[in-house]
């Protein structure tokens, strides 16, 4: 008898150690890891359809739905006098004569809200700098929020318990959303903010998980 029980014993602690061992996966991880274009191509339909003309009920214009505060810290919009603070910034564009930086000598300089709508490509590389800006400078550089990537969390999308990875592209998309100081209340408190629609920061760390980010397969590459 004593002998079957020190077996039995030794098998629970060997399952144990196997469950241990076993490293977490996000309940997407059997969908395939694309690439930085398609990112982008899903922010613009998750953000305006696809349309580069948009402008939303909040003033958020383009595709991609960049508002006053994310073009004046790119240096396009030289700002106005209705956002004195981050908490009170209404993108009413009244400065009509814009900064006319181009974001490429191929690209004509962005002198107004004309300009930026009308010019698919002037967006798209002006979003690139966004991400590069949002990510790197911010969110990694600024608030350090890198020791949380490769992190899981449990989240509730849409009334479904889903485990999530934390991943440059879901990050920078949670910030996109909710600002980088919502992203960091999210990481470092577990507080979930919505924004003026409802929707939590959560939806987009969850919808924009498995991306591969502009370095591709190098420190940032999402895929196991």
């Amino acid at each position: 008898m004593r002998w079957i029980i020190t077996l039995f014993a030794a098998h629970l602690i060997s399952c144990a150690a196997s469950v241990q061992s076993d490293p977490l996966q996000s309940t997407q991880a059997h969908v395939a890891v694309q690439g930085y274009p398609e990112f982008k191509a899903a922010v613009r339909m998750r953000e305006s359809g696809g349309n580069y003309q948009a402008v939303n009920s909040l003033g958020f214009l383009g595709a991609y739905q960049l508002g006053e505060m994310a073009l004046t810290d790119l240096g396009y919009y030289p700002g106005d006098a209705t956002h004195p603070s981050t908490t009170n910034w209404t993108n009413d564009w009244q400065t009509l004569h814009w900064s006319e930086k181009s974001p490429s000598p191929d690209l004509p300089g962005v002198a107004n809200k004309a300009i930026f709508l009308g010019n698919p490509a002037v967006q798209d590389r002006i979003f690139d700098e966004w991400f590069d800006y949002l990510l790197n400078r911010q969110l990694i550089g600024k608030h350090a929020l890198n020791t949380f990537l490769g992190g899981f969390r449990t989240i509730d999308y849409k009334g479904q318990q889903k485990l999530i990875e934390i991943t440059p592209t879901g990050m920078f998309m949670g910030a996109h959303l909710r600002g980088e100081y919502g992203l960091a209340n999210y990481l470092k408190d577990g507080i979930v903010s919505v924004d003026e629609f409802g929707t939590p920061i959560t939806d987009y760390l969850f919808e924009f998980e498995r991306f591969n980010s502009p370095w591709g397969g190098s420190k940032w590459m999402l895929a196991r």
